[in-house]
């Protein structure tokens, strides 16, 4: 090992270059501790794992596979070998990069199928433990991912996620080989998840615990599940129109407001705003997930994120205006979003059923967006712009597009569904996709009234 340490040192083919800061891009040089451009800690090379397709005989062992990169077994600058249990190492100090401080996956099929999914988790500027966790699972006729946000007001959280992401991933992935529909098998992982992170609490009064957010990308339809205040959001790929927030936080801001207690700014401005009323984990009241199903009119792009990442894009709006500008740097925006927002695009043909006139939501394309940064591009693209907004928590996204690459013609989402099954563009997020819940479900308890900072996702205190 050379005096840079495999920390700075990446292998492509056979050549080797010098790794670059994942916040700002500046290259490290040999030696150094931290971005000489913004100050950040150095920190091994990005990780980017090819997870293969699942195959219905290997679900579970392919799709529950662990793929944090592993960290470094010694010290990157000095060689020591005595690290800590805080990370330390023994001999000069420096802190041993953990293995999920940044973290990026792609979901790759066949050649003519590229990346399917693409997702990015990263630690922050401002926090010394990625507590957030992404997981994805990819079967023939469907793509599968889950983001989990550890709560930072309990110890353990970061293991807490990472368990619920896996297990979600996983039992999604079986269930959906089983044969069971995208709404049962998004209510089973959700199940699954809560009794993983259950399991972790041994005797402890404070047990871990996390949010957690899932999409099942099919062939018609797009199904989430979630419990807490990690998010999805719908990109219209046809019209720039259409992008919409598909979930409802389980906080004490979004509880006010159904409640009609509060107006939204006010209770959005309350310091309460981000306690949460729903979590997995074995303090919480009452388990009571969401699942929502919904059918695209034509191509998009699903998202799924932890409160990182949509503090600073809260709005679908301006998700989506990130999301172009990450696609293809020189289009910041839709200019005129009355227009298609993609002027490469045959302006005679029907976006919503003919796959090739909007390139930009696939891994693919001919050119346009998407097809020029590539899904991964495009995740770290979003992960950069909350990190220059300030970064003061972990920012995980995972993105799929709709429909799934490998969707035949005859397959695509047709341009004559049923009312019912079509979002307006006349109705808010709220209307457009309403939470499916069951009448029996009980209404979340009302969390403390005293303040919690808000960096991640705090909870009621445990009784």
């Amino acid at each position: 090992m050379d005096e840079a340490g495999i920390e700075n040192i990446e292998n492509i083919g056979d050549r080797k270059v010098a790794a670059s800061c994942p916040a700002c891009g500046e290259e490290y040089d040999p030696g150094d501790h931290f971005c000489e451009r913004c100050g950040r800690a150095r920190r091994g090379p990005r990780a980017v794992v090819h997870v293969p397709e699942v195959r219905p005989e290997a679900v579970l062992e392919t799709s529950s596979r662990r793929v944090r990169p592993a960290p470094p077994p010694i010290c990157g600058d000095c060689g020591g070998t005595r690290i800590d249990d805080d990370g330390f190492c023994d001999r000069c100090g420096l802190r041993r990069p953990a293995g999920n401080d940044h973290v990026e996956i792609e979901l790759v099929g066949p050649v003519e199928e590229g990346v399917r999914a693409a997702g990015v988790s990263d630690l922050g500027r401002r926090r010394s433990r990625n507590e957030d966790a992404l997981a994805m699972a990819a079967l023939p006729r469907a793509v599968c991912a889950v983001v989990c946000d550890g709560v930072a007001s309990a110890p353990g959280s970061d293991q807490a996620a990472q368990v619920a992401a896996d297990t979600g991933a996983a039992t999604l992935a079986q269930r959906l080989a089983a044969g069971d529909g995208p709404e049962t098998a998004t209510r089973g992982a959700l199940d699954r998840a809560r009794e993983a992170v259950e399991g972790l609490s041994g005797s402890r009064r404070n047990p871990p615990a996390c949010t957690y957010v899932s999409a099942v990308v099919a062939p018609q339809s797009v199904t989430i599940g979630w419990v807490g205040d990690s998010r999805a959001y719908w990109i219209n790929g046809s019209g720039g129109t259409g992008s919409a927030l598909l979930t409802r936080d389980d906080s004490w801001a979004d509880q006010m407001i159904a409640r009609r207690t509060m107006t939204a700014d006010a209770a959005r401005a309350d310091p309460r705003a981000h306690l949460l009323t729903g979590w997995l984990g074995a303090d919480a009241d009452a388990f009571a997930p969401h699942a929502v199903t919904f059918r695209p009119r034509g191509p998009g792009l699903v998202v799924i994120c932890s409160d990182g990442l949509w503090n600073h894009l809260p709005e679908p709006a301006a998700l989506e205006a990130a999301t172009y500008a990450a696609m293809d740097p020189s289009r910041q925006e839709n200019p005129n979003p009355d227009t298609n927002p993609y002027p490469d695009a045959n302006p005679d043909l029907d976006a919503s059923t003919n796959p090739d006139t909007n390139t930009n939501m696939n891994a693919n394309g001919n050119g346009n967006g998407a097809a020029d940064a590539g899904l991964l591009g495009t995740a770290r693209g979003l992960v950069r712009t909350a990190l220059d907004a300030g970064g003061h928590d972990n920012v995980t996204v995972a993105l799929i597009p709709f429909p799934p690459a490998n969707q035949s013609p005859a397959e695509q989402p047709s341009a004559e569904q049923s009312p019912a099954e079509q979002p307006s563009a006349n109705q808010s997020p709220a209307e457009q996709f309403p939470a499916k819940q069951s009448p029996a479900e009980p209404s979340a308890p009302t969390p403390a009234a005293s303040p919690q900072a808000q960096d991640g996702p705090s909870r009621e205190p445990p009784r």
